[in-house]
Formats: C-alpha cells, structure tokens, sequence
C-alpha cells in the first residue's frame, strides 16, 4: 500500500507516519490490501465484486461514498488491454484499488507537483486525475487525423495496400475511444449531481470544466469517424486496377466504362457493351447502345403475366451474340 497526503500537495507518507485528524488521505492499494483493510469502508463488498471484472468507467453514489471503476484505453493500442482500476472516495479519504499495474502510481507521481489549495481539496484532486487519463488525447487526435489524411491521399493515388483492413482498424480504434470519453462524460455528470453532497457548491465546477473538455474531444472523434466513413466511400468509387476485386467483396463496383459508368461485380466483364432486351412472347425488341447519354441497364416498366406468360429477359453482347 502507498499512502499520501493531500496538503496543499500530493505529499507521499513514511511508513511509520500518521495521519493527523484534519488530513486528507489518498492511498493507493492491491485488491487483496484493499480486501484485508481494517477500517469501516461502506460498500466495500459491492466494490470488490465490480473489481472482479473491469469493463468500463462508472461511478456510484451512495449515502456517505462514491464508488467506481475504470477501464482506461491505452491510445496506442487501442483494441488492446485497458489499464482497469477501481476507486472508493469519501469526505477525507480516497482509495484507489488496483490489480497490480502502475497505471495509478504514474499519474499520482507526476500529479505530486500540483497545488491543490492551502488545505488540500479532495474534488480538486479526482478533477486533476480525471484530466491526466485523457491527457495527450488532443494531441494524438490530431495525429491520427494526419494518418487519415495521408492514407486519403495514397488511396486516391492507387497506393493504399490492405484498405479495407486498416480502414476497419480505425473504425475500431475510434469506437473505442468514442466510448471511453461518453463513459467519463457520464461519470462527469454523476459527480456533478452531487446528490450525497460530498463536495461544497463551488467544487462542482472542476467537474463541468472536465466534462467540458471530454466533450470538445469526443466532437473531435465523431468528425474522425465521418471522415473515416467518406474515406471508405470514395475508396469504393474509386477505379483502382491495384486494388483487385477481392479487397472489395461482392457488392462493390469493380469496373468503369469509357463514359465514366460504375458496373456492379457481376457484370464488371460487360462494361461498355451494347445490351439487347428480349421479351419472350413478344414481336419487339429493346436494343440499347452504348453511347453517351443513354445507360447501358434502364429502368423499364414491369413486366407482369401468368406463368403461362413467362418472360424471360437476356443479356447479350452485341459483338458476340451469345446469351448470359
């Protein structure tokens, strides 16, 4: 167990020192510490059974506590292992529960050289280390737009190899930090509600700031997302002989015609060719050339008949003559 206390600063304490009366205490435990704790700690069960599996942010208010959890996504890895870690706070204590990572001593390390008012403010404190589990994100945004532009540009330039793998690789990596920031949006919100009334009035605006800041930076990830989604829609109009027709499955366009016409898959062999409509049972025949202006397949009215009246309609190359 590391334990600090919050006096003005993130002081770290001795091993043989106490706490005085009005101190502010911040510890940081292993789950099995945290489990063997003498202390009377009010929901202590519930908060064990959540650290049994971490799958998101979340907070809970109870009578005299807030309990929660995190799942925070490490923006380098994206779909990867999230660093999870759970946290108990009332009025003059704040433990935070951790399954062995560091996660939590590297944030409290680097949070020791901020100031936190003469007595130390518990509401000051979670607020600052809300704000470091989304630090750099503005940054690594901005980056990850530059990929998307740069990928943009091979893509129209036939040089984009694997698309659709590395495309769906950062539909992922948006979803999931979309996610994270509207839990820690949510968790915001809770603290702000107050309805157990463990901060004063005024230390409620910390949390608006934050919840302020989460949602400029989800804005920023959905107009990543969109952009991704206009990126794959102009990759599947775009003609790239590089690309070939696996990479773009069954239902993409796969052939242009000299008229600058898009073809579906299963007719990307024809393009350009002159089609001839026949009716069985009929005395006319639709014949359609390829020239500009006129569409190669167009709409006709419906045919409709009995059985006895089957119609059957084919498609032939005008040079060829053989029916498909």
């Amino acid at each position: 167990m590391i334990r600090y206390r919050l006096n003005g600063s993130l002081s770290p304490m001795r091993e043989e020192e106490e706490y005085g009366r009005n101190d502010v205490r911040i510890e940081l435990m292993t789950i099995q510490e945290f489990e063997a704790d003498k202390e009377q700690i009010s929901h202590k069960k519930l908060l064990l059974r959540q650290l049994e599996q971490i799958q998101y942010c979340k907070a809970e208010i109870f009578g005299s506590c807030i309990i929660g959890t995190f799942a925070v996504p490490n923006v380098k890895n994206l779909p990867g292992k999230k660093e999870s870690f759970g946290f108990h706070m009332v009025k003059d204590r704040l433990i935070f529960v951790e399954g062995g990572g560091e996660h939590v001593k590297s944030i409290f390390d680097r949070m020791r050289e901020i100031q936190y008012g003469e007595q130390g403010s518990m509401s000051a404190f979670f607020t600052g280390f809300l704000n470091y589990l989304i630090e750099g994100d503005s940054i690594f945004l901005q980056g990850y737009e530059n990929k998307l532009i740069v990928m943009e540009d091979k893509m129209t330039k036939g040089l984009q190899k694997n698309f659709y793998e590395k495309i769906i690789r950062c539909r992922k990596d948006m979803l999931h930090l979309q996610s994270f920031l509207t839990q820690l949006a949510d968790m915001a919100d809770i603290f702000r509600s107050n309805t157990n009334h463990l901060f004063e009035a005024e230390e409620k605006e910390g949390f608006a700031i934050f919840a302020h800041r989460v949602e400029r930076l989800g804005d920023h990830v959905s107009l990543l997302r969109e952009y991704i989604l206009q990126i794959r829609e102009m990759y599947q109009y775009c003609p790239e002989p590089h690309h070939g027709h696996s990479d773009r499955g069954d239902y993409d366009f796969s052939a242009i015609d000299a008229a600058g016409r898009m073809v579906w898959n299963e007719f990307y062999k024809h393009a350009g060719t002159d089609v001839e409509i026949r009716i069985s049972g009929c005395g006319s025949v639709k014949h359609y050339y390829n020239y500009p202006g006129n569409p190669v397949f167009q709409e006709e009215e419906p045919v409709v008949g009995s059985m006895e009246q089957l119609r059957t309609f084919n498609i032939r190359e005008s040079n060829g003559g053989k029916d498909h």
